[in-house]
């Protein structure tokens, strides 16, 4: 925008314009290139959703940050239209998928509540035939509702990545 502008000043020289404008290009190039790829760490994150949670006030520093994001590995990581997908892993071998920084599924802790979402229903339904499920996370729910006699079970995702990391979380899920 700012060549454009340069070209049609009235004003400048044209050696000032042809100097200046072949100096601006230089620098676009120069700054466009030397960019260093975004962190997936940092940008799955979400401090957005419980920056104050995982940044107590006594606990700002720079090396408490860096703690927090490192503390877990990233195994999988897509930007895709619907969702920029990351899975990482604790030391221990915990695994744990994020949509958009956002916290769905993990292998420790909380599975109890992702089976409980299929067998609820499915327990309390006196002949359930059909389940049809949005949102596949980890693979836990609709893993669990297959543990049912149903006739028909179907899931939608919206992201390609989200069915791309729920592989990483175990056969048969």
């Amino acid at each position: 925008v700012g060549c454009l502008f340069l070209a049609n000043c009235h004003s400048l020289k044209r050696k000032n314009k042809t100097a200046t404008i072949t100096l601006l290009l230089v620098m676009a190039v120069i700054g466009i290139t030397s960019v260093s790829p975004w962190d997936p760490s940092k940008m799955s994150f979400g401090a957005f959703f419980r920056g104050a949670v995982l940044l107590p006030k006594n606990a700002r520093s720079r090396e408490y940050r860096q703690s927090v994001l490192t503390r877990k590995k990233v195994i999988f990581h897509r930007e895709g239209v619907a969702a920029t997908v990351t899975v990482k892993e604790t030391p221990d071998g915990e695994l744990s998928l994020y949509s958009n920084g956002r916290h769905e599924s993990s292998t420790g802790g909380g599975e109890a509540q992702q089976k409980m979402l299929a067998h609820l229903p499915l327990l309390l339904h006196p002949a359930p035939r059909e389940v049809f499920q949005i949102g596949l996370a980890g693979g836990m729910t609709p893993h669990a509702a297959s543990l049912h006699s149903v006739e028909t079970l179907d899931c939608a995702e919206l992201s390609p990545g989200v069915v791309e990391a729920t592989r990483l979380f175990g056969s048969g899920k």
